[in-house]
């Protein structure tokens, strides 16, 4: 009874009833299977087996291996929803697709790295030439500059061993 008001309970439950007979259909099921989304049991017994039949379907249509590696692919993470009849093949295109996510998002990762210690060299340079420096100043950013240079040759070894070395691609991505 906050600020004086009254809940209707009688339109409460009628408005519950007719959204759950607009939810609970099998197109709606269907829907949210489609998307590998959980069902959590809230269609009445009536309208139940219509919605379940529609679920059933879209977790078919998303639980497959193809659907798997695009998920995979994206980085998405797996909910775990797929029934065990179709589990084995959605998560071997899931594995795969998350391998090639992982490979790309690292190659991306050590060329962020590279343009931060190249940033940091330019940096470190500029300062080195600026006027009015002591011989201790001098010495202490060549010594950063070495250290930046040891880094910079460790990421672009990293970086060139992986671009020579990517996933198989090939032959798992037919599905």
């Amino acid at each position: 009874l906050e600020h004086g008001i009254n809940a209707d309970r009688g339109a409460y439950y009628k408005g519950h009833d007719l959204g759950l007979k607009y939810y609970c259909t099998e197109q709606k099921g269907f829907e949210l299977g489609q998307q590998g989304l959980a069902y959590n049991s809230v269609c009445p017994i009536n309208l139940e087996k219509g919605f379940r039949a529609g679920y059933d379907k879209g977790m078919q249509s998303f639980c497959s291996e193809q659907k798997g590696f695009d998920l995979g692919r994206r980085g998405k993470a797996y909910r775990y929803v797929c029934p065990p009849e179709f589990e084995s093949d959605f998560r071997a295109g899931y594995e795969h697709g998350r391998e090639i996510y992982l490979y790309e998002s690292k190659i991306a990762s050590l060329h962020n790295q590279l343009m931060s210690i190249e940033g940091k060299i330019n940096r470190k340079e500029k300062q080195l030439y600026a006027a009015n420096l002591s011989t201790a100043q001098r010495s202490e950013i060549r010594s950063d500059l070495k250290k930046l240079d040891l880094k910079y040759r460790e990421v672009s070894r990293e970086l060139k061993y992986l671009e020579n070395h990517p996933p198989d691609i090939t032959e798992k991505t037919v599905f």
